[in-house]
């Protein structure tokens, strides 16, 4: 299990082993449609991945018919919370962003 530190550019590594470690515990069809939206889909942002992403995993996590170890639910929420972070920080970076533009107007 990859530990996933809570930056961006580990959400990449740390979905593609998640794939590998949902094939191996028996969720092919999960491991497919993950595989699908992060190398077959045409995103137009990464942000649109990423929020993709958490919605999956969102899915899963809140499912009562989708059965994953703990072990997968932790590198979800790891991912999860990784994904919001950067949305948080965006955000934040937009505002920041936006007033600054304000004062110059």
């Amino acid at each position: 299990m990859l530990k996933i530190q809570r930056k961006l550019e580990n959400v990449y590594p740390a979905v593609k082993e998640l794939i590998e470690e949902l094939k191996l515990s028996g969720q092919a069809k999960l491991a497919e449609t993950l595989h699908h939206r992060m190398y077959e889909v045409p995103w137009t942002t990464g942000t649109e991945l990423y929020e993709e992403l958490k919605n999956i995993f969102t899915e899963i996590l809140t499912s009562k018919k989708i059965e994953v170890s703990e072990s997968l639910k932790n590198q979800m929420k790891e991912i999860v919370l990784t994904i919001e972070k950067f949305f948080q920080w965006q955000k934040q970076h937009s505002t920041f962003v936006q007033e600054v533009h304000k004062k110059k107007d």
